[in-house]
């Protein structure tokens, strides 16, 4: 219930339309069921947290877990939206930023240690997520910006010279086959 609330609080404060809420509020528990679904499955319940390899296996899987489907969910909508490969729309999505998504792991497993010895010193964490998540944010904003200075720059090209942009449109074609 703590990711649902969290989840709907942020894409609202964000003020995403409905159907965008719904659709991120879904992924992010699914992905944390499967998370945690995973863990509860391999770890060993009478032991404490990290004491054994089994659980350092069942968390680092979990985390696996957790950022293959929220990364799969949204390609496939993705996909299914624009008419592309999933497994393409996968690619160019997550590329680059799945370091930052399985670190989001470990900084967890963090959290949770810390809560465990003293839940005041959680507060500590503050400052590494914020710079995660912004780390996250602008490497995102700087792909988007990216794409359309490209896209800019082959549309001036094109109202330039018409059989350039027909060149440009086939080398395209190519490039995302190959």
């Amino acid at each position: 219930w703590t990711a649902v609330l969290a989840s709907l609080t942020f894409n609202i404060l964000l003020r995403h339309p409905w159907y965008r809420v719904g659709f991120n509020t879904a992924k992010y528990v699914m992905a944390i069921a499967a998370a945690g679904g995973t863990y509860f499955f391999l770890h060993e319940p009478s032991t404490g947290f990290f004491t054994t390899l089994r659980d350092v296996v069942a968390f680092l899987l979990a985390g696996a877990v957790y950022v293959a489907v929220d990364t799969w969910m949204l390609a496939l909508v993705l996909a299914f939206t624009r008419q592309r490969n999933p497994w393409h729309v996968w690619i160019v999505n997550s590329q680059g930023i799945l370091p930052q998504l399985l670190s989001a792991s470990f900084l967890g497993a963090l959290a949770a240690e810390v809560y465990r010895t003293n839940p005041w010193t959680i507060a500590l964490l503050a400052i590494p997520l914020i710079v995660v998540y912004f780390s996250l944010k602008t490497s995102q904003e700087l792909r988007v910006q990216t794409k359309k200075a490209i896209e800019a720059l082959a549309d001036t090209i094109d109202k330039r010279d018409p059989y350039t942009f027909q060149h440009s449109h086939r080398v395209a074609l190519y490039t995302e086959k190959l």
